[in-house]
């Protein structure tokens, strides 16, 4: 990262934020500048003290994680969210992603993997576990709604290879590692991928690599 990410930290109990910022506090190059306890609160802070990236908790009273996602993104789309939730996979999981949130993190989670997790999103890559896009596209019906339907055939070679690295994981320098190409040229064909796919972020991506076949979860 060449600047030190802002991060603001949103969960309704106050204790949890207080552990979330001891742990992030001493991370290099994170920046811990506010705390919501609720998603209101959140978006009223996102305005004013514009992080890079937000911690999220999904279930809070009155308005929820994903609702708050969802209004941030829509204002700053450049905002990053993690959703942070202890309550497993659910429907609200993949509403937040749909929402526009970057990645993923249980509360459970050993703090090097909250720490990695941000400094991903930060650099503008997606964090979200193997296992959880298994689950994740299991909840995708055949023939959905949830996701994209644009036709495998719509993307370019280039652009279908690039899509199924995404699924594996990989970093934009990681892929241009593999295939020999520059990032940047990586990541214009990522903001073509997304404007095909009509998705908002990668882990769309990856979810549709996934379902068209373009790549396995099998290892």
């Amino acid at each position: 990262m060449s600047e030190r990410a802002r991060l603001l930290i949103v969960d309704d109990h106050t204790l949890v934020r207080t552990g979330i910022r001891g742990v992030l506090v001493h991370a290099e190059e994170l920046d811990v500048v506010g705390e919501a306890a609720d998603g209101q609160e959140a978006v009223e802070l996102a305005k004013v003290l514009k992080p890079n990236v937000i911690l999220m908790d999904l279930v809070m009273p009155g308005t929820d994680g994903v609702e708050a996602t969802r209004t941030i993104i829509g204002d700053e789309p450049e905002t990053r969210i993690v959703i942070l939730t202890g309550s497993g996979v659910d429907t609200k999981i993949f509403d937040a992603i749909q929402a526009g949130a970057f990645g993923y993190v249980d509360k459970a989670a050993p703090a090097d993997e909250l720490i990695e997790a941000v400094r991903r999103v930060a650099r503008g890559e997606p964090s979200i576990p193997y296992e959880l896009t298994r689950k994740l596209l299991g909840r995708v019906q055949p023939g959905g709604a949830a996701l994209s339907q644009t036709p495998v055939d719509e993307l370019t070679e280039r652009e279908a290879e690039i899509a199924a690295l995404v699924a594996t994981g990989r970093t934009n320098q990681q892929i241009a590692d593999e295939i020999f190409i520059s990032e940047g040229t990586v990541r214009t064909h990522m903001s073509r991928i997304l404007s095909k796919l009509q998705v908002s972020n990668r882990v769309e991506v990856a979810l549709y690599a996934l379902r068209s076949g373009l790549a396995s979860l099998d290892p």
